[in-house]
């Protein structure tokens, strides 16, 4: 929904010359459904794929068949960077093996479940010399980014302390992300967002949360 459409804006800006994206589930059926809303943001895009080498594929391709992320890590050659994004608690498996074939890997919010995952997921890029990134598209929302000019401008003055409230419908958990929302919390897959706004805004480090 936001990943792939994402994608088109870079190419539509940057024209590489030769861009292949390969996404990867676990289940057929729901790759089904990711490749319609691909083919849907593909037509709208108003990209000239005629003067560009622009390539989708899906894995699982086929019915039945077991394809997993796993298989193309292992087989595919020329691959330059991973984007992951999976349910909450696999981060960390999916992100250290990414590592481990040296792809500059990006992922979706909350990095991992475990402070100490992250510290090894941490250290492992910086040893490797590879880009390690969290994806907070809210740093991007315009009325966050008028927030921050406020800030930064000094027209705010000092914050003492920052009070967030949000909501979610009950749908999210209990039926979109119903087989694990049980192994993460809303702190880590919405709450999040708001924690690194105020340190985006403000520069300032979380001590507790």
């Amino acid at each position: 929904g936001t990943i792939f459409p994402s994608i088109i804006e870079f190419q539509r800006i940057n024209k590489i010359k030769k861009l292949e994206v390969i996404f990867a589930g676990h289940n057929f059926s729901n790759i089904q459904k990711s490749k319609k809303k691909v083919l849907k943001a593909l037509k709208i895009s108003k990209i000239d794929f005629s003067k560009i080498n622009f390539k989708v594929s899906f894995y699982p391709n086929k019915k039945n068949k077991k394809q997993t992320y796993k298989d193309i890590l292992k087989n595919e050659k020329n691959l330059s960077c991973a984007i992951v994004a999976v349910p909450d608690h696999l981060h960390y498996q999916v992100i250290n093996e990414c590592l481990d074939h040296d792809l500059h890997t990006l992922a979706v919010k909350p990095f991992t479940i475990k402070t100490s995952d992250a510290r090894k997921l941490i250290e492992k890029k910086n040893k490797k010399k590879i880009f390690g990134l969290v994806e907070f598209h809210k740093r991007f929302d315009k009325h966050n980014m008028l927030l921050k000019n406020s800030f930064e401008s000094k027209k705010l003055g000092e914050p003492l302390y920052f009070n967030v409230e949000y909501s979610q419908k009950k749908i999210i958990p209990e039926k979109i992300f119903k087989n694990w929302s049980a192994k993460t919390n809303i702190l880590q897959y919405l709450g999040i967002h708001y924690v690194d706004m105020v340190h985006f805004i403000t520069k300032a480090i979380p001590i507790r949360v």
